[in-house]
C-alpha cells in the first residue's frame, strides 16, 4: 500500500443517491412522521421462523445448501416473519408499537441468470390491543396519497391473516401487496401477546410505476 502513488482522477463525475435510495427515504420520512420507527433485520432467517412459526410450507424462500448455522439457513422473500419476530422480542416494551422496515429481498426468478433476483421491500407493523384492518390501512393509504400510485385494493385470502381482515394490493393486474389483522395461531406461534395490523409490499413494482409517469414541469 505504501508504494501507491496519489493521481488525480482524468474523469471527473459528480456523486448522488441511486433514484431507489432516493425513493425509499420518502417513504421512511413519511412512516417516521407517522411515529413509526424504522428497524434493521438481517437477509438471512432460519426455517424454524421463516416455516414454521408462520405455519407455512410454501417452498418460495432461498436455503442455502451448506448454511453454517440453521438460525442463517433461509433468504427471506418478505420482511413479514422479521417484523413479527422484533415484535416478539419487545413485547415487553411499552405499547402501541409501529415498526417498519425497507429492506432487500430475494426471490426466485427463473429468467434471471442466477435465477434469483432482489427486490426492495416495505413492512410496516402495529401491536396494541385495538390494532386491526382500518388502522393498517389508513397508512397505506397514506402511503398511496403520497405517491399517487393507480393500485386497486381488493379481498385477499392470505393463510396468515385472519380471514375477512385482510386485503390484496395489485398493480396493473399483478399482486404486489398484502395486509391485514395476524392470526391468532401467528400470533401464539411468536409468543405475541397483542394483535397485529401488518402490511408488506413490492417498493421495486411502486418505483417502475412512478418512474414510467410524466414528471411535471418545474415553474420558470
Amino acid at each position: 500500500l505504501n508504494n501507491f502513488v496519489p493521481e488525480t482522477p482524468r474523469h471527473h463525475s459528480v456523486g448522488k443517491a441511486h433514484p431507489m435510495e432516493e425513493f425509499s427515504s420518502l417513504l421512511r420520512r413519511l412512516l417516521i412522521s407517522h411515529g413509526f420507527l424504522e428497524i434493521m433485520n438481517f437477509t438471512l432467517t432460519s426455517p424454524l421462523k421463516y416455516y414454521t412459526h408462520m405455519h407455512t410450507k410454501q417452498a418460495d424462500a432461498i436455503e442455502l445448501r451448506n448454511p453454517l448455522s440453521d438460525e442463517y439457513a433461509v433468504c427471506r422473500s418478505t420482511t413479514i416473519p422479521g417484523l413479527l419476530e422484533t415484535l416478539s422480542a419487545n413485547k415487553h416494551r411499552r405499547y402501541p408499537q409501529k415498526i417498519f422496515e425497507i429492506a432487500d429481498c430475494l426471490q426466485i426468478d427463473a429468467k434471471a441468470e442466477t435465477r434469483v433476483r432482489n427486490v426492495r421491500r416495505l413492512g410496516v407493523a402495529i401491536s396494541h390491543a385495538h390494532a386491526d384492518l382500518s388502522e393498517i390501512l389508513s397508512y397505506t393509504h397514506s402511503i398511496n396519497t403520497l405517491l399517487g400510485c393507480s393500485w386497486t385494493l381488493t379481498n385477499g385470502k392470505t393463510p396468515i391473516f385472519i380471514p375477512g381482515r385482510c386485503g390484496e394490493i395489485t398493480l396493473n393486474g399483478s399482486p404486489i401487496g398484502i395486509l391485514g389483522e395476524i392470526h391468532p395461531k401467528i400470533l401464539t406461534s411468536w409468543e405475541l401477546e397483542k394483535p397485529i395490523a401488518l402490511l408488506d409490499i413490492d417498493l421495486d413494482a411502486l418505483f417502475q410505476e412512478l418512474a414510467q409517469k410524466p414528471q411535471p414541469t418545474p415553474r420558470k
